[in-house]
């Protein structure tokens, strides 16, 4: 099965992470990863929620662009999203539970 680009990124043609932000809150056991991405002189800024099986390897933080996946159609527990280095180095990937984008 292939999974299709998330609609939040289908018009982004190379994002390169600019910027990357994990926050665990004790109070709501809330976890989120933030993320900016440029593409050109454009920042946005993404949050993942409940983020999973988060691995950072060398070459991070030299990731050439990011693919987010929306894998919703796999029918797995809790999780809907799936980030991966498109330029297959590995050097970030992980899980979340969703993702939206919010002010810069």
């Amino acid at each position: 099965m292939t999974d299709p680009i998330h609609p939040l990124f289908a018009q982004l043609s190379n994002p390169q992470l600019v910027e990357l932000h994990f926050v665990r809150s004790t109070a709501s056991s809330q976890t989120v990863l933030d993320i900016v991405l440029r593409e050109g002189s454009v920042l946005r800024r993404f949050r993942f929620t409940q983020p999973q099986d988060v691995r950072l390897k060398p070459p991070f933080p030299d990731v050439g662009y990011l693919q987010v996946f929306d894998v919703t159609a796999r029918g797995l527990d809790r999780l809907r999203v799936r980030v991966a280095d498109g330029e297959m180095s590995e050097a970030i990937s992980f899980w979340a539970a969703g993702v939206e984008e919010i002010a810069v």
